[in-house]
């Protein structure tokens, strides 16, 4: 589970690379804050996390609070309490 989580885990940023547009507005603020693992990384990461446990009943773990505490020197733009609720970190 392990290798496969980190391999999820780099997936998730490979996507957000691809796909994020650098000249957005909101570029920054989404995706570059918490080293990379911003706004858009947490809610894709969290889906994925959903999905493999839900419907292929896999425990994934992307250690998306870790990602936190990791880059919280980094934090840009504070995020919102409810949206914090909706990232549902666990330590």
């Amino acid at each position: 589970m392990s290798c496969l989580s980190t391999l999820l885990y780099e997936l998730v940023h490979a996507y957000v690379g691809y796909y994020a547009c650098p000249c957005c507005l909101s570029y920054r603020e989404d995706i570059v804050q918490l080293g990379g693992h911003g706004r858009v990384w947490q809610r894709i990461a969290r889906s994925v996390e959903r999905f493999a446990n839900d419907t292929l009943g896999l425990p994934i773990d992307l250690c998306r609070f870790e990602a936190v505490v990791n880059s919280w020197d980094d934090m840009l733009f504070w995020p919102m309490e409810d949206e914090v609720e909706g990232w549902e970190l666990v330590w």
